[in-house]
């Protein structure tokens, strides 16, 4: 794949891909709104569009962005927070490991975020690079998944809860809601069904993931828990991303 810098204005590891644990997620209740974009007007300077992964470099933050090999309007997106520092070695090796082996990426956006480092708010560098994306690409906003590894999804669980609207779906690879109030969890999540993927051997982590289906289950909310048999806290070879991409596939 192809690394290139362009510029665009914007305002502990070894997995055994067999699931453990599964509750079967639904789609969307019809009485559900559509996702709604961040981007409300054009952008005036965006990348030109070429196959592979580009580094888009952002006034608000900067992002990876693997294009896909027919790029369209409608093709889903997932925003990948990666874990580890989240600056662009991390990002550029999480996507790697965890993305890019995933059953039709190539017909898939994947924006990765990346931050400068220590003291960056994540969450809004986040955001700032799907708005700069939809803003050059005018995207189909229906299809936007926001998937957190490790450090990244402890920002995307709380992303999801405060800011649902732009997204379809949630996944932790793992992730942890942390302490929102099960009031917010409600009324955020109601129409974000989340999936939460563990290793059965990440102490901790796959006690948080068991914890936060349970916590769903309870308030009647639409989740879904993999617990992956002898996967520790990251890839190695034997991960292929289909459980990523059986859980998006259910909500179409």
């Amino acid at each position: 794949m192809l690394l290139l810098l362009l510029a665009c204005t914007a305002g502990p590891a070894e997995p055994n891909d067999t699931p453990d644990a599964t509750n079967d997620t639904s789609v969307i209740d019809e009485g559900c709104p559509e996702p709604l974009p961040l981007a409300t007007e054009p952008l005036d300077t965006c990348p030109e569009l070429e196959e592979g992964l580009l580094e888009i470099d952002g006034t608000q933050g900067s992002y990876l962005l693997s294009v896909p090999v027919e790029p369209t309007q409608i093709l889903p997106v997932i925003v990948f927070l990666p874990g580890g520092p989240a600056d662009i070695g991390s990002a550029t090796n999480n996507y790697f490991q965890w993305l890019a082996k995933m059953p039709e990426v190539e017909n898939t956006w994947v924006i990765v975020p990346h931050t400068s480092g220590a003291g960056s708010d994540r969450a809004q560098v986040a955001l700032d690079s799907l708005a700069a994306f939809q803003g050059c690409f005018d995207h189909d906003s229906t299809q936007v998944h926001l998937v957190g590894h490790s450090s990244g999804g402890r920002i995307a669980y709380p992303l999801a809860v405060d800011t649902p609207a732009p997204f379809r779906s949630l996944t932790g690879l793992p992730g942890t809601f942390g302490e929102e109030t099960d009031e917010a969890l409600l009324a955020s999540l109601e129409c974000v069904p989340v999936h939460h993927v563990a290793g059965s051997e990440d102490a901790g982590w796959v006690d948080a993931a068991r914890d936060a289906q349970t916590r769903m289950e309870g308030l009647g909310l639409e989740s879904t828990l993999n617990v992956v048999e002898g996967m520790g806290h990251g890839p190695d070879e034997s991960w292929d991303g289909s459980l990523l991409r059986d859980f998006f596939d259910r909500l179409d």
